[in-house]
């Protein structure tokens, strides 16, 4: 295999923690204990991988699968022994030198132009940025000292030509510099420098070549800011990440990413001695970007704009990197600025830093969102739907932590704590019991009262004209609280007003026809027909019945409904108070109202 001794492969094993590298490609769950994952090695449907941190092994109670996380990595991503290893040194920051003749990768020669291409002309910027005044005046005024020019390989184009005439004094072809995306070709064939007087900020891929650029202008100009290369067979935006390959062994050290939206942010943070940031450079969060970090393994920390855009694009990666069990973080917000590059230009260095290297939790931006919105603080439903998303973000976390929040919930949303921890543990019984909501089964025996009487109702539609023109008289169809009979009950009486007559296959296929992709009604359609075919066709007496019981008696019962849980999200007791008195009237209505149907 090579010369690698046996100490220095236990060195690489245990420089990493096999329950950190496994929960990297698979969903990792603690019972007791060791850890648990679905097994990748067979057709595995309940997790039957077992790992244990403490003796850093892993075993398969079906397959029989098991080893270290060096045979992990070998077996789950199907590579020889040597790559899982120089994979693990790489996770754990641990040098390792082999001496073999190892095959350099062998790409496309017309694919390897471009590279050289690029880097040839990256050289060509720096070296021209000092033949500039005003570009030298910019970086000076920026505070682009050497130091920073240097490790961003930061540079500047002269003017439309000058950089072409090098390329072709280097023997690229006009065809090569097109396809690389660093050349146009204008209306009377000649080439153009597409980042002509423009500051050059050079774009690599994970592996640290160039594979794109960023023209910046330094003057004043009708021009867009930003000019970005375009996409070629070699620079692909959702699969690159600005300065990553700079700032690996800085991220390996600290155990931290910094993520920013553009490149003079990350610049910002160097300036500040943060040298682990990187940048989405403006475009959207990928499933590429996704694998990236979480092959990191590392706490992410988010700092993109303080504008509603970015507040809504933290949201949502937050979201997405929590959903990988990725430890996420957030910058609060840069009070009068956009962002972190406009930060340190109004208030420095030290007063970045404290920005920066202070981060709040996901929790507590979300929290201070809300704070923002005057409808979340007025409108009772959207506070409860906050609860409900909060609740759901603790049932993750530990007893202290959640102690800890539900005090800051009670407190921001006035709502009781009994209810709120209510919520939480409703969450964490889903969440720890491979809970799936189930709809009602439409069986005659077990169908709820309600249900039960909605069902009938369009049964009695379908078999009958005069149920009907019944219901549209009665406007009951305002009364019936949304769900799938409603919806059903809509399709009846457009389908009626249409053709007057029709059967159940003329049903089924109009729904079908105006929404092909609503499988719930046609199952509820399919099951009211089932549930009902040893039941008489419409009666007149019984369908008022019906109609009585919607519009009167569970009009009352969902009103009842709705204050009952609004109590459990009143802390005052006076409006407390009120609501409980108010449900005691409606009760007593319920009641009159019920016995009048048995007179």
């Amino acid at each position: 295999m090579s010369n690698i001794s046996i100490d220095k492969i236990n060195e690489i094993r245990n420089s990493v923690d096999i329950v950190d590298v496994i929960s990297r490609y698979l969903n990792v769950v603690k019972k007791g204990k060791n850890y648990f994952a679905i097994c990748p090695f067979h057709n595995d449907t309940n997790p039957s991988l077992s790992i244990s941190r403490e003796k850093q092994i892993y075993k398969c109670f079906v397959c029989g699968e098991g080893g270290n996380v060096i045979t992990f990595i070998q077996k789950y991503k199907k590579i020889p022994y040597i790559d899982a290893l120089k994979e693990i040194a790489l996770i754990g920051g641990v040098t390792l030198n082999i001496q073999e003749n190892v095959k350099r990768e062998i790409i496309d020669p017309k694919i390897q132009v471009l590279y050289d291409l690029l880097e040839d002309a990256t050289k060509y910027y720096q070296t021209a940025l000092s033949s500039s005044q005003s570009a030298i005046n910019y970086v000076t005024q920026r505070e682009l000292h050497s130091d920073i020019l240097h490790e961003f390989r930061i540079g500047y184009s002269l003017d439309d030509e000058k950089m072409i005439k090098y390329l072709k004094s280097k023997k690229y072809s006009e065809e090569d510099m097109i396809r690389s995306g660093l050349v146009i070709e204008t209306e009377n064939g000649t080439l153009k420098d597409r980042f002509a007087n423009r500051l050059i900020f050079p774009i690599q891929d994970i592996q640290g070549r160039v594979v794109a650029f960023s023209g910046r202008v330094i003057e004043k100009s009708t021009l867009a800011k930003y000019l970005n290369s375009p996409e070629t067979e070699i620079f692909i935006k959702g699969n690159t990440l600005y300065h990553y390959h700079s700032a690996l062994n800085s991220i390996k050290k600290s155990k931290k990413v910094y993520i920013c939206e553009g490149f003079m942010d990350v610049i910002a943070l160097f300036k500040a001695n943060i040298s682990n940031a990187i940048a989405l450079m403006g475009t959207a969060f990928t499933k590429e970007h996704l694998k990236i970090l979480k092959f990191l393994g590392v706490n992410v920390v988010l700092s993109l704009d303080s504008d509603n855009a970015g507040r809504l694009a933290t949201k949502k990666l937050a979201t997405e990197l929590e959903k990988e069990n990725i430890n996420v973080q957030i910058v609060s917000d840069y009070d009068e600025v956009k962002d972190a590059d406009e930060y340190y230009n109004r208030y420095g260095m030290s007063q970045l830093l404290l920005k920066v290297q202070n981060p709040i939790t996901f929790f507590e931006f979300n929290v201070n969102e809300m704070k923002k919105s005057s409808l979340l603080q007025d409108n009772l439903e959207e506070r409860k739907k906050f609860a409900h998303n909060m609740c759901r973000y603790l049932a993750k976390k530990d007893d202290l932590e959640i102690d800890f929040y539900l005090n800051k919930m009670v407190e921001d949303l006035k709502f009781p704590k009994t209810t709120l921890l209510k919520l939480v543990k409703k969450e964490k019984e889903k969440q720890n019991s491979n809970y799936i909501p189930t709809n009602f089964t439409m069986n005659q025996r077990l169908l709820k009262r309600n249900e039960k009487i909605k069902s009938d109702v369009v049964f009695q539609m379908i078999q009958s004209s005069e149920a009907i023109e019944e219901f549209q008289k009665e406007e009951v169809y305002f009364s019936m609280q949304d769900d799938c009979y409603k919806t059903l009950i809509m399709y009846i009486l457009d389908y009626y007003l249409e053709n007057k007559n029709f059967t159940e296959a003329d049903l089924y296929s109009y729904i079908s026809n105006i929404n092909p992709n609503d499988d719930e009604i046609i199952k509820t359609l399919t099951e009211v027909l089932n549930t009902h075919e040893m039941a008489p066709i419409y009666t007149k007496e019984y369908f008022k019945d019906l109609i009585y019981e919607i519009k009167e008696i569970m009009t009352l019962e969902q009103k009842i409904d709705f204050l009952k849980e609004k109590l459990e999200y009143i802390a005052d007791p006076k409006e407390k108070g009120n609501i409980t008195n108010e449900i005691i009237l409606l009760n007593q209505q319920l009641k009159q109202k019920k016995f009048k149907t048995k007179e």
